[in-house]
């Protein structure tokens, strides 16, 4: 008999040998394809965003110069770190949530080590580390990556405090909380439950003395309660700017969970909404069925059913506030949460009722979730992100670059609104040498460069020749086969500061419209700009003003978004906006916005407003 139990538990330590093995290769393969896709794929909308407006400024702390909801602290915090040792470079930015994988991945097999079936703990380990979209985020300069590896950590030991309600425990399920709340502020509401669930432990203690628990208290006002109180004052004041606008009020099916299929199982299908369907059934169910089975209150304290709990409290929590304060309910990215949530219920309550009932088939139930991993494999690529393709190549930046003549402006560039970003980012790695691209009067067939996607209107084929296409993105670079005329309608040179200033504006040149006469100027800047600032946060504005003096019409030229130092040569600048003139215009005013207002000195310089003729810029719209 002793031989026979020594050869069970000689297997058994074998299995878990192989299976450690399998876990540790699994890390290494999934990790070096998160270092790769963070050096190939192209940064996205939201990255370059960031980084323009908090990296690059090191302005990233809440009520600063800039504020947004784009702005996940932590990640601006570290890539702005990363930036400031590495440069601009897409891995360096992202090079913080590489390295929060392992923290993910570690305290994923803590969790898979409660499950006590082989089997499903395998499962649970690979669907969570295989889910393609969410694994992604480890990727990218965003708040995700962070957020969802802290979020487990303090999960875990949340659950050791349930069973220890060590001031220690205490200590680091809040630390790793404020962290993932400060990496993304929509976890505000996990943390809530998480604060509560620790309250609770501590007053149902057999002898809950305020002598034996005030360092616990004190743990819970001051890593909790205090960060909370913090987060949520700041989430209302993003709110009070419009800020809270991702996501919709038509329901938490229609927005959160259909949003999320399309997320992490693109593109989704119904077939896939049923069986998210019936699995939240299932949860349901099973939650019901083992709290009302064994009903007491450490039933509130089961490992077994920490991710329930956090799923239905979440979907309370969103509803609540959708309800009382008409905050949109999560979609896509911003509800991720409930995708560990959701697998970790499944993967838990399987476990506890194969202990319940000692029934194999309860497994099968999980067999359709290993779909995720064959999605995984499927979807692997160093090209571009699943939830944003819109990669616009090198190749085009370098074939508009052969148009480009020293001494005169660049070619113009058109394209939708939100790729103005992505090429910027593009421009300043390349040395700011050519233009923005003219997002705010696309379609339209002036500009020399045209960054269209496939349903570009046909009007423009009469214009454009399509020199380039893009096979992942679906993007065509288009060149003008003879350039928009246009002729001179006003001219200074000249300008200059006189010195150095530190006005927060400063005036190029205001002139009456009435000379226009067109829909369309192209407004030719030459100057030489001096500061110490680096970055120089400032802006070249063209404003259209009415007869009363009102702001009907705004085009910018964002100057952080050239990597330039402003020092001696390098301060030179010549390059152009198109600005669209609108009805009822009375004056066109161009000036520099000094947004910080540091020192600075313009010499050098001219201006030119060039006008194009309106019989083919309409004949093209």
């Amino acid at each position: 008999m002793k031989f026979q139990n020594k050869k069970i538990v000689s297997v058994q330590n074998r299995e878990i040998k192989w299976e450690n093995i399998f876990y540790l290769l699994l890390f290494i393969l999934i990790w070096a394809y998160i270092g790769l896709r963070a050096i190939f794929t192209q940064l996205t909308h939201d990255e370059t965003a960031n980084f323009f407006r908090f990296v690059q400024t090191g302005d990233f702390l809440p009520y600063g110069l800039d504020t947004s909801a784009t702005n996940h602290l932590l990640n601006s915090f570290l890539a702005w770190v990363f930036y400031s040792l590495f440069g601009a470079e897409p891995w360096a930015l992202r090079l913080g949530n590489v390295l929060a994988f392992p923290v993910y991945f570690y305290f994923l097999l803590k969790f898979g080590s409660l499950i006590k079936q082989p089997f499903l703990r395998i499962s649970f380990v690979v669907v969570l580390a295989l889910t393609h979209n969410l694994i992604e985020f480890f990727a990218m300069s965003r708040g995700y990556g962070h957020s969802m590896a802290f979020l487990l950590a303090a999960l875990w030991f949340l659950l050791r405090a349930f069973s220890t309600a060590s001031p220690k425990d205490y200590f680091l399920t809040l630390l790793f909380a404020t962290l993932a709340l400060s990496a993304n502020l929509t976890l505000l509401n996990s943390v809530l439950i998480i604060i509560g669930f620790l309250a609770v432990r501590l007053i149902t203690q057999k002898k809950p003395g305020f002598a034996s628990t005030w360092k616990h208290w004190s743990i819970l006002l001051i890593l909790g309660v205090i960060p909370v109180l913090y987060y949520a004052t700041f989430l209302f004041h993003l709110k009070t700017l419009g800020d809270l606008y991702y996501g919709l009020t038509t329901g938490f099916w229609e927005v959160t969970v259909k949003s999320l299929v399309l997320t992490m199982l693109d593109p989704g299908s119904f077939i896939i909404n049923i069986l998210v369907g019936g699995y939240f059934i299932l949860i349901a169910l099973a939650g019901i069925y083992l709290v009302v089975r064994n009903f007491k209150t450490e039933i509130l304290f089961n490992g077994h059913l920490l991710f329930f709990y956090l799923l239905m409290g979440s979907i309370v929590a969103v509803v609540l506030l959708k309800i009382i304060f008409g905050v949109n309910y999560p979609e896509d990215r911003t509800g991720l949460y409930f995708v560990v949530y959701f697998f970790g219920s499944i993967f838990f309550f399987c476990d506890a009722l194969y202990e319940k009932f000692h029934r194999k088939k309860i497994a099968l139930i999980i067999l359709p979730l290993l779909f995720v991993p064959l999605h995984f494999l499927s979807n692997m690529n160093l090209s571009h992100n699943s939830f944003e393709n819109q990669k616009i190549p090198n190749r085009f930046y370098e074939k508009m670059l052969e148009d480009f003549n020293p001494g005169e402006a660049p070619p113009t560039i058109g394209g939708y609104m939100g790729r103005a970003l992505r090429w910027g980012f593009l421009n300043y790695k390349n040395g700011g040498l050519l233009g923005k691209v003219q997002g705010n009067i696309y379609p339209d067939t002036i500009e020399d460069y045209q960054i269209a996607d496939s349903l570009f209107p046909p009007g423009m084929a009469k214009y454009y020749d399509t020199i380039d296409f893009h096979e992942t993105s679906q993007l065509f670079l288009l060149k003008r086969k003879s350039s928009a005329p246009e002729s001179l309608v006003f001219e200074k040179s000249g300008i200059s500061t006189e010195g150095e200033i530190e006005e927060k504006y400063f005036r190029f040149f205001i002139i009456d419209a009435d000379s226009l006469g067109c829909e369309f100027v192209k407004v030719i800047f030459n100057f030489h700009l001096t500061t110490k600032a680096k970055p120089f946060i400032g802006w070249l504005v063209a404003n259209s003003l009415d007869a009363n003096n009102r702001e009907i019409g705004y085009e910018y030229y964002p100057l952080e978004w050239l990597d330039k130092k402003w020092e001696g040569e390098s301060g030179r600048l010549l390059n152009s906006m198109i600005v669209k003139i609108p009805a009822g215009i009375h004056q066109l005013n161009f000036y520099l916005w000094n947004k910080r207002e540091v020192p600075f000195s313009v010499k050098e310089g001219s201006v030119r407003v060039m006008r194009y003729e309106r019989n083919e810029t309409k004949e093209g719209n």
